[in-house]
């Protein structure tokens, strides 16, 4: 059997040029369009995956990917799981 692809390998323009380098950054796509959100170099990890599961559990989002300092999606909303 094998296993299905996951999302955040495939290249998602929009998402992927708002990806900033050297930053974490949390890309969403709402009602009125794409949002980047980038850590806060002060906070802690637990804090920001607080601040990804709100903005992915918001009613108005649609789909959200994050990104790691290198500009590599590290989380995309679709494969599920939990950020």
């Amino acid at each position: 059997m094998t296993r299905p692809a996951l999302n955040r390998r495939e290249p998602s323009p929009h998402a992927d040029a708002l990806a900033r380098r050297d930053q974490h950054t949390l890309v969403y796509q709402c009602a009125d369009g794409w949002r980047s959100e980038a850590r806060d170099p002060a906070s802690t990890a637990p804090a920001w995956a607080a601040i990804v599961r709100c903005v992915a559990a918001a009613p108005s989002t649609r789909y959200v990917r994050v990104y790691n300092r290198a500009g590599r999606c590290t989380w995309d909303s679709r494969d599920g799981g939990t950020p």
